[in-house]
């Protein structure tokens, strides 16, 4: 399920990027509408994948040898799985908005509140011998009562007001352009995350090739890996929204001077966190497992984990500067070339030809990252960003004037309807007053009919 998830998942993360050069633009309706749009092209194109997994999920864990009792604790799964991907699905669009609204701040403080609960409530489940069932109901109602505690209290601020209009008053998906633009910029997140989930797995089989041993270091080494990744993750989602932002607003050169800051402060915090990793080095093994053999591999692996974190760093804020460029096809091709065609060859060089060990494999990871590193950074370093912020703007106003215009047409055939039913009532009323009124054709009958005839008049 988790692949199928990642398929989808570039929609919800493009609406921060778009989000902010709305707000750039001082259009915070458009803004609300992007988040409409999202959700709901996320929830439609989430169907299917649904009605997939319910029908077979039985089928696809048989397949993979496991017993009947199993395939019925992954079907019981994939009920609660189904609402809960879509529910964080959504939550991660309108947590982007609020990000973008500057609210970041609240958003991190509730997830480390929600976090500690969660955890507090699964502890105790399982020292008062809780089921898998258990867990299972406790994560999904802190899923969904978090986000629904979350979207109410950003109401209650008032935070949410000026895109309540744009999200609740309107149908999104009628405004073309919008739709164009999350889907350009949806479609090629979606393409790398599915890509990257899909290196991961595949490094996963190349690590069961070295022994049973390197796959349980490989998940341990992987935690590790995340847990690195999320500390310098802020930093590159903060670039996207403000080099956004500022290109939205037409101002590229401030544009520039915050992503250039931004890689500065992420190669810095790449190497404080790596310091910190190499300080823990000798106590990390034994905080994870008490194997020695384990404690070893995950002990060799540490400098090389160390030294890819800085170029992962980097390369991860370089990536969210071209998103927030609107050029993430530009990324997505490039992350393609560097992992498919430089990384995963090298991986299998190393573990299938040099019979190396679990150090092999890192390492390869490591000139991977670097490669990815090195080619983000240089379509930073040569951006255009005037012919791109004029782009931006472009296409921000256009989506900006078609929204209008299909909230005019349906605002303006319901005014009409009204206005001819009224006349007609007149009409009947009083025959003499109407017909004076309709025998004279210089004479405009509402507003809307005055500014037709004076635009007449100017052609």
């Amino acid at each position: 399920m988790g692949i199928t998830d990642s398929v989808l998942s570039g929609f919800p993360e493009s609406v921060s990027t778009l989000a902010a050069q709305a707000e750039g633009s001082g259009n915070t309706y458009l803004a609300g509408q992007y988040v409409q749009i999202a959700c709901l092209i996320y929830t439609i194109l989430s169907i299917p994948f649904v009605i997939f997994w319910t029908f077979y999920m039985e089928h696809v864990v048989l397949l993979f040898g496991q017993s009947e009792r199993v395939a019925d604790m992954a079907l019981l799964l994939t009920y609660w799985f189904n609402g809960a991907y879509i529910i964080t699905g959504c939550a991660d669009v309108y947590g982007g908005l609020m990000d973008v609204a500057g609210h970041e701040t609240f958003g991190a403080i509730f997830d480390i509140f929600v976090g500690a609960l969660s955890s507090l409530g699964m502890f105790l489940l399982l020292k008062f011998g809780g089921s898998w069932e258990d867990l299972m109901y406790l994560w999904f109602f802190m899923d969904f009562a978090s986000t629904a505690v979350f979207i109410l209290m950003t109401n209650c601020f008032g935070w949410m007001d000026p895109y309540l209009k744009g999200m609740f008053c309107n149908l999104g998906l009628k405004n073309v352009v919008a739709v164009k633009n999350i889907a350009r910029q949806g479609i090629p997140l979606s393409i790398s995350s599915f890509l990257a989930y899909g290196q991961w797995e595949f490094l996963l089989i190349l690590t069961a090739h070295l022994g049973p041993a390197e796959v349980a270091v490989w998940g341990m080494v992987g935690s590790v890996w995340e847990m690195l990744e999320a500390v310098t993750e802020g930093i590159s989602e903060a670039a996207a929204i403000r080099v956004a932002y500022h290109l939205g607003k037409g101002r590229p050169l401030m544009a520039k001077i915050s992503a250039h800051k931004c890689l500065y402060f992420s190669t810095l915090m790449g190497c404080v966190t790596t310091s910190i990793l190499f300080i823990i080095g000798e106590a990390l093994p034994a905080m994870l497992t008490k194997v020695p053999v384990i404690q070893n591999m995950i002990y060799n692996t540490i400098p090389l984990i160390g030294v890819s974190n800085i170029f992962l760093v980097f390369g991860m804020t370089a990536w969210g500067i071209i998103g927030g460029q609107n050029r993430n096809d530009l990324a997505t091709k490039a992350m393609f070339v560097c992992s498919w065609f430089i990384n995963i060859p090298l991986c299998c060089v190393f573990v299938y030809v040099y019979r190396l060990d679990l150090r092999g494999l890192v390492m390869a990871l490591v000139v991977g990252y670097a490669t990815i590193a090195c080619v983000m950074s240089y379509y930073v370093l040569v951006s255009d960003w005037k012919a791109i912020s004029n782009l931006i703007i472009k296409q921000t106003l256009e989506a900006a004037n078609y929204g209008n215009e299909s909230s005019s047409e349906s605002s303006g055939s319901s005014a009409s309807s009204s206005e001819s039913f009224s006349e007609s009532s007149r009409e009947l009323a009083s025959g003499d007053s109407s017909s004076s009124v309709t025998s004279s054709p210089n004479i405009p009958s509402s507003p809307k009919a005055q500014e037709k005839s004076i635009s007449l008049q100017i052609d």
